[in-house]
């Protein structure tokens, strides 16, 4: 069935600190249309550390920077990567991007608002932006049971688990994220999750601040 108005886009930014359920929830909202796309930036950049991937190069100066001192891949890198994946995504027919854990700082959410006015031009373009809120002594325990579960899998635990790491990781987001944030909601584009409840419950919440542009890709 081909989707009721094809130059429709619909952006859904999921924001949260390390553990509250980004990807988990943005792996939820994939199943509201076939024509949703996820665009993970912390999966790509992890992935990166593959020698084949087509971003490794382009990372790789910054892999040890981010996985062991917590800080931010630059903002120009990150959203050269953003801009490329939304312009293939598209073109193979996605009509629905959901970011995980992007924008991350105030230049990149510039630069967000900047694409999508360009997107603008020749698309109906809806976004949605909604923050996952956890207390940080909840986002330290979730990184310790993923520690813990990859230990019993025999599998090596993700560097940016590591319980330094985490503290690090949670120092950048209240520096740079938090400015963000609060820019968001001054102009009231921000809504708000607890993300301290069980994964069903936030998922629902969830789909309920963005169920009217959801509904409509679920109806393609």
């Amino acid at each position: 069935m081909n989707p009721p108005n094809p130059e429709s886009l619909h952006f859904i930014f999921l924001y949260g600190k390390v553990g509250a359920g980004k990807d988990t929830q943005a792996t939820e909202l994939l199943n509201t249309s076939p024509y949703a796309t996820v665009i993970n930036t912390g999966e790509i950049f992890r992935n990166a550390r593959d020698h084949d991937n087509r971003y490794h190069d382009q990372l790789l100066p910054y892999i040890q920077a981010v996985e062991e001192e917590g800080r931010l891949i630059p903002d120009d890198v990150i959203i050269d990567i953003v801009r490329q994946e939304v312009m293939e995504s598209e073109a193979e027919g996605n009509k629905i991007f959901i970011f995980s854990g992007f924008p991350r700082t105030e230049p990149q959410l510039t630069a967000v608002d900047s694409m999508l006015a360009n997107l603008r031009s020749n698309h109906e373009v809806h976004e949605d932006h909604v923050l996952l809120l956890v207390q940080d002594t909840l986002s330290q325990e979730r990184a310790r049971t993923r520690r813990e579960e990859a230990a019993e899998r025999g599998m090596e635990p993700r560097k940016d688990d590591d319980p330094e790491t985490v503290v690090k990781r949670l120092r950048a987001y209240h520096d740079l994220i938090d400015p963000m944030l609060h820019r968001l909601a001054r102009k009231h584009r921000l809504q708000i999750v607890r993300g301290d409840k069980s994964i069903k419950v936030v998922e629902e919440a969830v789909k309920t601040k963005v169920e009217g542009h959801s509904q409509r890709g679920k109806e393609m």
